[in-house]
């Protein structure tokens, strides 16, 4: 089973969002990980059991060959 997460608080989406889309914060910082379609059992493997560096795994589906 695969879960997708999402946390947001009504009364911060505005800043949120003003936060993400002006650049402000390294968001490509929190993307540990990224794998294409092929590999997309890594990339829940990953998830499944994270590691000292694991922050968000990525999948690319539009990629054929490894995205790391």
């Amino acid at each position: 089973m695969l879960f997708g997460s999402y946390s947001a608080d009504v009364d911060l989406q505005a800043e949120s969002a003003r936060l993400v889309f002006s650049g402000q914060l390294p968001l490509e910082q929190l993307i540990s990980d990224r794998v294409s379609l092929s590999e997309i059992e890594r990339g829940i493997s990953i998830a499944q059991r994270p590691g000292d560096r694991s922050l968000k795994v990525v999948v690319h589906p539009q990629e054929r060959i490894s995205c790391q």
